[in-house]
This record gives structure tokens, C-alpha cells and sequence, in this order.
């Protein structure tokens, strides 16, 4: 719920920069969705910043694929 607000929040904060977040387990939204959607209004750039309490793996492969 917290990673929810942030995402929320920062939303409100910038509303000329599209933003969105998903999660790349375990939560919905699922992060492939996220970009998705933002694709479909229109989104061609994008910055990822990946936000875990600990990254094991998920930094180097479960992300990066997540996104393509």
C-alpha cells in the first residue's frame, strides 16, 4: 500500500509527467500492465526506478525483462 501512495502521490505532485507503477510479483498491478497502459495514452519515453526492500536478482533480470 505504501509502494500505491507513493506512486499516487508523486502522480499529484507532477501531473504533466505520466505516472504509473506495478509491481514485477506477488501484487497488481503487474508492471508489463503499468507500461502498457502508459503506452496506450501515448507514452513513448520512460524512466524505470525500481523501488524493493531488497533487489536479489529482480534488479539484474526479473525488471529488465519485465519492462521488455
Amino acid at each position: 500500500e505504501a509502494f500505491r501512495s507513493f506512486v499516487g502521490e508523486l502522480g499529484k505532485r507532477n501531473p504533466e509527467i505520466p505516472v504509473s507503477g506495478g509491481f514485477i510479483e506477488l501484487s497488481p498491478p503487474p508492471l508489463a500492465d503499468s507500461v502498457s497502459e502508459l503506452v496506450d495514452s501515448g507514452v513513448s519515453n520512460f524512466a524505470a526506478v525500481p523501488l524493493m526492500l531488497v533487489s536479489a536478482g529482480h534488479a539484474k533480470g526479473d525488471i529488465p525483462a519485465a519492462l521488455a
